[in-house]
Formats: structure tokens, C-alpha cells, sequence
């Protein structure tokens, strides 16, 4: 989130589109909207994590009916 935006503030003005013989255009300047960082940052992570956890539980229900499989035919 952080690395982001200072990457855009710092890098973003470098970039200068030349499609056409003459003069370059000004620099690019980095408009952040940083209302909506923290917001979307926030459903990224909560989307991950919920992600992760159905993964996790998963697995876990996977090798439980594994275990039970192999515990009922022994």
C-alpha cells in the first residue's frame, strides 16, 4: 500500500511519452487517490485471508476423510 504509492510518486514523473517526433511532453504527474487506499487495501486483505482459511479448512477436511478411510479399512 505504502510502497505503492511512494513508487508512483517517485518513479512516475520519470516516464514521458515520445509517439511523435518533437518535443517530449511534459513529465507525468502521480495523482494518489489516498482515500481509497486504505479501503481497498483492507478488502484485499480480507478477501486473502477468507481465501486462506477455505484452503486451510480444505485440506484439513481432505486428509480427515483420508484418516477415516484408512481407519475404517484396517
Amino acid at each position: 500500500m505504502i510502497a505503492g504509492s511512494v513508487a508512483a510518486v517517485l518513479f512516475a514523473p520519470l516516464f514521458r511519452v515520445t509517439g511523435e517526433a518533437g518535443a517530449p511532453l511534459p513529465p507525468l504527474i502521480p495523482i494518489v487517490a489516498q482515500e481509497q487506499i486504505v479501503p481497498l487495501a483492507t478488502a484485499f486483505a480480507v478477501v486473502i485471508i477468507g481465501l486462506e482459511m477455505v484452503i486451510i479448512a480444505s485440506a484439513l477436511v481432505r486428509r480427515l476423510a483420508s484418516a477415516l478411510r484408512l481407519g475404517h479399512q484396517g
